[in-house]
């Protein structure tokens, strides 16, 4: 008689799915008996060309979590379609910590987590596209997210003033961030 782990005995391992097929292995995946899969997501809000869009994208691109009886299962899930491989150290398969998946679960909303859109980062060099101030230059020094404002660090006659604006006045399509890495 073969050994069955009850659900509190099985471990959470990390799949890398096949480039851009996190979804096509998530619902292959879902198909299995016994198999639990968690796919963290974000939603954030993207402003484009069109206007402002809502984006849903992975948390962690080509990457899953599953919960699964390696002895059961290992052969279904490594040939389901998307799955490239189930993440090991040397032979072994390696577990994922259940805390930090518990963490992830806590953190989203029916596995998708909200991120505020933030068009700047303190640092950011841009200019003003609209207002009293438009074409001027000014440097982000202050996010204030729930506002949709900044604070911007700009010259205005000779000294350097301080002023907290809208990020619609402000142009976040040439944005020059001197602290950004290459």
């Amino acid at each position: 008689m073969d050994f069955i782990p009850t659900e509190e005995q099985l471990s959470w391992y990390c799949i890398r799915t096949q480039p851009r097929c996190e979804n096509i292995a998530l619902i292959n995946l879902q198909q299995l008996e016994n198999v639990d899969v968690f796919f963290p997501r974000t939603r954030q809000i993207k402003v484009t060309k069109r206007g402002k869009r809502k984006l849903v994208q992975p948390l962690f691109p080509n990457y899953l979590f599953i919960r699964f009886d390696p002895g059961q299962h290992t052969r279904s899930i490594n040939y389901c379609q998307g799955v490239s491989y189930v993440i090991k150290n040397g032979e072994n398969f390696t577990p994922v910590n259940p805390s930090i998946i518990t963490d992830l679960i806590s953190l989203t909303d029916e596995g998708i987590m909200q991120i505020e859109y933030t068009p700047f980062k303190v640092g950011d060099k841009t200019k003003f596209v609209t207002g009293l101030f438009k074409g001027n230059d000014c440097t982000v020094t202050g996010l204030l997210p729930a506002k949709e404002r900044v604070k911007v660090l700009m010259e205005f006659m000779g000294n350097p003033t301080l002023l907290e604006v809208s990020t619609e006045e402000l142009d976040s399509q040439e944005i020059e961030n001197p602290f950004a890495k290459d």
